[in-house]
C-alpha cells in the first residue's frame, strides 16, 4: 500500500534529487523512499549497515602495553 505525500525543499535541493534520480534510473519517490527505510534501519541498529560488513574482517590483537608499543612505532617510524 502506497501514500501519496506532499513536500516542501528548496527548489535547487529538488533539481539536483532529479538529476540524481534521472541518473540512477529511479524515481524521486524511490529514491526519497529507500533513504526514509535507510534513516529509519539505522535509527534501529546500534551499528550501521556499512560497519556490520565490515565486522570480523581484522584480527583482535591484545597489547599488554599500548602506550609503550605505540611510542615505540612512532619513534621507529621518524627514526629514518
Amino acid at each position: 500500500m502506497t501514500t501519496k505525500i506532499t513536500l516542501t525543499i528548496n527548489s535547487r535541493l529538488a533539481k539536483r534529487a532529479q538529476e540524481y534520480a534521472r541518473k540512477k534510473k529511479i524515481s524521486v519517490d524511490e529514491m526519497i523512499e529507500k533513504q526514509v527505510e535507510e534513516l529509519l534501519r539505522r535509527e534501529d541498529d546500534e551499528i550501521a549497515p556499512a560497519v556490520k560488513q565490515l565486522a570480523g574482517i581484522l584480527k583482535t590483537v591484545k597489547v599488554k602495553n599500548a602506550k609503550k608499543e605505540f611510542r615505540e612505532h612512532v619513534l621507529r617510524k621518524h627514526r629514518g
